[in-house]
């Protein structure tokens, strides 16, 4: 999986500031999509992560609920 310049200043950034345990990151149009597991949930959820700009000209990362995971375990 690549990442573009921008794309991997976001995981770059993702790395640096999220808590709770990341599963995986992979590209997105926009941005990139996130599986992780916050550190206040007991549940993984994914996520679209964007870089946006802020009033004061800084860039933040902007996360964006998508919906929870369900476990891809089967009992089969």
């Amino acid at each position: 999986m690549e990442f573009t310049t921008h794309q991997q200043a976001i995981v770059d950034r993702i790395h640096a500031d999220a808590r709770g345990t990341i599963y995986r990151i992979e590209p997105a149009t926009t941005g990139v999509f996130v599986e992780k597991q916050p550190q206040d949930s007991g549940r993984r959820a994914l996520f679209e992560v964007t870089l946006e700009p802020t009033v004061d000209g800084s860039k933040a990362l902007h996360w964006e609920f998508i919906g929870p995971v369900e476990d891809a375990r089967s009992d089969g």
